[in-house]
């Protein structure tokens, strides 16, 4: 299920696992005498039932409507004895454990009711449901192949039976259908119901379900629009689903402000998000928290911290010491961060002084560098946009660079990202971050291929000119990997294969005015940027810690990758250490190495850089 619908729609069975013909079945023989309508609104006897028809009958109106839970579990357990000799209990039981989300228990019962009614059909189908629901597919399999055959016999009989029995019958057959056939045979099964006049609210409810499963939200909207014209009122959390998956705010405003008392707190918290209300969201939480239990408890300190996050406001100092083989950057700076509205807005301030090592570089007169960005973060629906604008100013030429990143998901494990860049300062040689700028337009493509391991690869189109815009060259890049997690205790441990491959198509000469100025007379275009550039090698990263969040915690990675270049046909890699240490509650102190032999150019050398940073949150 898409990571855009909310905790219930992601899990629908686990949150709603009813199988409504279950039910239509005890009506139909008789073993509910009430009907739905008033099953819907009948609470639970001050005295408990003695007889076993009462506590049946009692069990069937808990699980068709009834709201306390609480009770329905006390009772399941006082009356355990006399049901495990009964088998009037058994179904009831099965049922009711289910609506607890109690499954393994609930499949004991499952099972007793199945032997004792092998002939059970729509009882079958639904076990095969709840084994499937418990990880146990091809025993659910198994039996809706065997279950399928009799349903189809016995629908040719469907006019004499009554309505309630005929019904059980049809949505057992599209149950088996779709778990058979697949959801467009299931969904066209439970249209027949509709077009044989069963237009009872549980029929649109499973097709809205499909249709979110699927991720075709348009097609959801429709079924919720025809249910409303049979006066039908959809579980509130279906309508929330469909309003997330089409970014439709409008109608995630009016549910929230509507329905909110039917959305459980996960999803009335994710609603908030989406719309922005990330103040009331955290209070929704820090309301919740005290009375919390485990797994909801854990979902909202989740919560928490990433609200907590998003609406604090911070600070970074920065310095940092890099080495590109002949010239060495010393680096100071700082950035300012804070929330407003749905947006991030981030200004940032660096200033770079510059050395060279004799007969290198000729950095007179452009010792020091400045400059001054400002970043705005925002969400365009549920994709994460990214803007920055600003200026590098230096002594002999500024520019003004600009930087858009755009992602979005494709499918569930499919990811788009889009990353275009113009005028940008680059470090490919140390000449080029002295002399040059580069413009790139880069599309990615990222899947997870299972739940421990994914696969990436861009592609990206590059413009090398100097600051005055002179043009260098122009080429593409293509780079790939493909990784995965070993080990997901502490630490993680994660590896990874990857490679790149470039090229550049370079002009003639370098243009007039760099010669003698910034660069040495012996200096050529090869010197600057590389015609062809290849790598391949395996990485691998040890991370300790989670993810930043506002409270602070020990943290750091270590990685390393070791491969081959060519066009030099050499042995080489690269290796990057990251510590974050808490200082307070909301502030840490981050020490970051690397060092690397990967160049482009025969002529470069080694890079090294250190970085020591503090952040603040408050």
């Amino acid at each position: 299920m898409s990571r855009h619908l909310p905790a219930s729609a992601r899990n629908t069975r686990a949150a709603h696992p009813l199988h409504h013909w279950v039910l239509a079945s005890a009506l139909a023989c008789g073993a509910v005498v009430a009907p739905l309508s008033v099953v819907a609104q009948t609470s639970a006897p001050v005295a408990a039932p003695t007889s076993a028809a009462d506590r049946v009958q009692w069990l069937w109106l808990q699980i068709g409507g009834g709201p306390e839970k609480a009770l329905l579990a006390d009772r399941l357990q006082a009356w355990q004895a006399e049901a495990q000799a009964d088998p009037a209990y058994w179904a009831a039981y099965a049922v009711a454990l289910l609506q607890l989300q109690r499954v393994d228990e609930s499949l004991i019962w499952y099972g007793k009711q199945v032997a004792a009614n092998p002939q059970d059909h729509p009882w079958q189908v639904s076990y095969a449901e709840v084994l499937a629901q418990a990880g146990r597919p091809d025993e659910a399999q198994r039996i809706r192949s065997n279950a399928l055959p009799h349903l189809k016999s016995a629908m040719e009989g469907i006019d004499k039976m009554p309505r309630a029995q005929a019904k059980a019958l049809l949505l057992a057959y599209a149950s088996a259908q779709r778990g058979l056939e697949g959801d467009s045979a299931g969904d066209q099964a439970l249209k027949d119901l509709l077009a044989r006049g069963y237009t009872d609210v549980d029929v649109y409810e499973k097709l809205v379900a499909s249709s979110l499963a699927q991720e075709k939200f348009a097609e959801a909207r429709d079924w919720l629009a025809r249910a409303g014209d049979h006066q039908h009122t959809l579980p509130a959390y279906q309508t929330l689903a469909v309003a997330l998956g089409l970014n439709d705010r409008p109608m995630l405003a009016k549910v929230v402000q509507e329905r909110a008392p039917e959305l459980s707190v996960p999803d009335r918290i994710t609603a908030l998000r989406r719309l922005g209300r990330n103040r009331e969201a955290l209070d929704l939480v820090d309301a919740q928290l005290p009375e919390a239990q485990s797994p909801l408890r854990e979902l909202l300190l989740q919560h928490q911290a990433e609200l907590q996050l998003a609406l604090s406001r911070r600070v970074e100092l920065k310095a940092s010491q890099r080495n590109l083989g002949d010239l060495d950057i010393t680096q100071t700076g700082g950035s300012f961060s804070l929330p407003l509205d749905s947006v991030r807005l981030t200004a940032d301030l660096a200033h770079s002084r510059f050395r060279t090592d004799p007969g290198g570089l000729n950095l007179q007169g452009i010792r020091n560098e400045t400059e001054v960005a400002f970043i705005a973060d925002y969400a365009l629906g549920v994709s994460p946009v990214r803007m920055t604008l600003g200026t590098n100013q230096r002594s002999d030429t500024s520019l003004t660079f600009g930087r858009l990143e755009y992602a979005r998901s494709l499918a569930r494990q499919l990811q788009f990202r889009l990353d275009a860049w113009v005028n940008r300062v680059t470090e490919e040689s140390s000449a080029l971050r002295m002399i040059g700028a580069k413009d790139r337009l880069a599309a990615g493509l990222s899947a997870n291929l299972t739940p421990a391991s994914y696969a990436r690869i861009e592609y990206a189109l590059q413009n090398f000119h100097t600051r005055k815009g002179a043009p260098l060259g122009h080429g593409d890049r293509v780079e790939g990997e493909l990784g995965g997690t070993v080990y997901s205790g502490t630490p993680v441990w994660r590896v990874r294969a990857s490679g790149s491959a470039e090229r550049n198509r370079l002009v003639d000469d370098l243009p007039p005015g760099l010669i003698g100025g910034v660069l040495s007379p012996f200096q050529t275009i090869d010197s600057v940027l590389a015609r062809r550039f290849r790598t391949f090698g395996v990485g691998s990263t040890l991370q300790l810690g989670g993810p930043d969040g506002p409270q602070r915690r020990l943290r750091g990675s270590l990685d390393a990758w070791v491969g081959k270049q060519w066009p030099a046909n050499e042995l080489v890699y690269t290796a990057r250490l990251v510590v974050a240490i808490p200082v307070t509650r909301v502030s840490d102190i981050r020490l970051e190495a690397s060092y690397g032999d990967v160049k482009s150019i025969f002529q470069a050398q080694a890079t090294r850089s250190a970085t020591v940073s503090y952040r603040h949150d408050f």
